[in-house]
Order: C-alpha cells, then structure tokens, then sequence
C-alpha cells in the first residue's frame, strides 16, 4: 500500500495524463499512530471477532485523544494476516507510531500482549501484557482497551515529548509535550513549576495553542487549589479564565473542561458546571 499526492498542474497537459503523481515526503504528524489488526494466537477462527473487537475498539478510543491523528480501522486492516515491516507500513501511511499486538484465548485464561513501536527506527517505546482468568469477553475487551488507551495516552506524550527534547528549534506543541510529560509525573510543584515554565513558551509562540491553554489552567488548578503557592486566589481565578478562553477556541476540548469544572467545584459553584448552565 502506497500513500500519494496529485499535484494538478496549470496550463497545458500532456495527453497522455492530467497529473503528475508523487509520494508524499512529509514528516509525519505528531501523535500519528496506526493500530494493526491483533494476532489471534490460538487461530481458533470461532474468536477471530474477539481478536478484531479489540482492535477497532483500540482505535476508536486512541482517536479520542486530543490532536491525535488515527489511521482509519479499514485502511488497518488491509495488512490483517501479512508480516509487514514496520517501518515501511510508518513510510506508507505517514504515522510516528504503531501498535502491535496479540491475543490468547486457552482453557480458562487469556493474555494479550502489546507493544507501541516507533514507527521510523522500529525500535520498541513500551510493551504491556494483560493475562487473567477468562470472564465475560465483553466485560473484558472493554476493560482491557480502556487500560491500554489510558496507558498510551501518557506513553505517546513522552515518546512525543523525548523528541520535542532533541529539536534544536521547538515550536508551540514541543513545548506542550514536554510540558504534558512532566505534568504527567506527578502534582507536585517540582514537576508543575518547570511544566509552567514550558506552557508560557509555548502560548508566548501561539497565544491560541488550546491544549497548552488546557494545561496551563490545569497547572495553576493544581498550585492554587493545593496551595502550593502564595498567590492561590490568582491561580485558581487564572484556571478559570485560562479554561474559558481554550472552550471558547475548542468548545469539545475535554480537559479544556475538567480544568473549568474542578474550578467550579473548588470555590463551591458546582451548579455552573452542569450542562444546562450557562458559562460566563
């Protein structure tokens, strides 16, 4: 599979095409990731549905993700059953990462191991293996893709965040990342103040970025609600304008949200925070 770009070109055309065709040559977009059909280990086809319902369910939940960029469930699975390079299915369809895994079902147990690789150098970023006494198979895929979505969630912003790291010139969503992964450590002012430091780069070089936004309102939740500073009063009422200000450029943004509403809950206005309220 092949990923192209058409450039249409003015003026007269030789008769024999209307375009010229080129591969694409771009970097591939931050966040980028395909998931590829899991291995069904057993190759017992009566589980074959259980082995895809984790992997369309997988790239349902990572699409969530805010800025990530998901390559399709059907385009995925046109690789289902091939020993595909890597690195050349990360050239084909433009992605950072992929995910890769399998799934047992045997007697009464199933495991399902996972690995995110780094689609460019094939080198493998993390690996997780869930392996427990078989139950309802529902129950368990959602439980497993839940687990496995919260858990790339964070490991997508360091592996993000470690390349931000080594640009010699980082732009706003550098900053961010690198922002993101410490916030992502702990709430403590040893990882929030440097966090801090990071978001007002990066708003400094894009005043609208809305995930730094969100995250700069989170960070001066965390420092006022937990007094972690002298000036909580202003941290608490920057959280709550930094919130409203990425809501008003992203209205689904949804830790744009979490920020406002841990805001409301902190100075004892809850009712502003449920849906039919209006935001000020």
């Amino acid at each position: 599979m092949h990923v192209f770009a058409i450039d249409l070109l003015d003026g007269p055309q030789p008769q024999e095409t209307s375009a010229t065709v080129i591969q694409l040559t771009s970097s591939p977009p931050r966040l980028s990731i395909v998931v590829l059909p899991f291995a069904n280990i057993g190759g017992d086809h009566k589980e074959e549905y259980f082995v895809d319902g984790i992997t369309e369910s997988l790239t349902t939940d990572l699409s969530r993700i805010s800025g990530a960029f998901v390559i399709a469930r059907n385009t995925a699975f046109a690789y289902k059953g091939e020993s595909s390079n890597l690195r050349q299915i990360g050239r084909d369809l433009n992605v950072r990462y992929a995910l890769v895994g399998s799934v047992q079902l045997g007697g009464n147990r199933l495991r399902v191991n996972v690995q995110l690789i780094d689609a460019k150098s094939g080198a493998h970023l993390w690996a997780e293996r869930f392996d427990q006494a078989l139950a309802d198979l529902f129950e368990m895929q959602d439980e497993i893709v839940a687990r496995l979505a919260g858990q790339l969630d964070a490991r997508l912003v360091e592996a993000e965040a470690h390349r931000a790291e080594r640009s010699p010139d980082p732009d706003s969503m550098d900053l961010y990342f690198r922002a993101r992964a410490l916030i992502n450590r702990g709430s403590t002012s040893e990882y929030l103040k440097p966090a801090e430091a990071l978001l007002e780069r990066a708003l400094a070089l894009d005043p609208n970025n809305v995930d730094a936004l969100a995250a700069k309102g989170w960070v001066d939740m965390d420092l006022g609600a937990g007094f972690m500073t002298d000036d909580h009063a202003a941290r608490l009422a920057s959280a709550e304008a930094t919130a409203i200000k990425a809501l008003s450029l992203a209205p689904n943004h949804a830790w744009a949200h979490l920020v406002l509403g841990s805001f409301y809950n902190t100075v004892n206005r809850g009712a502003e925070a449920l849906p039919n309220s209006s935001m000020r």
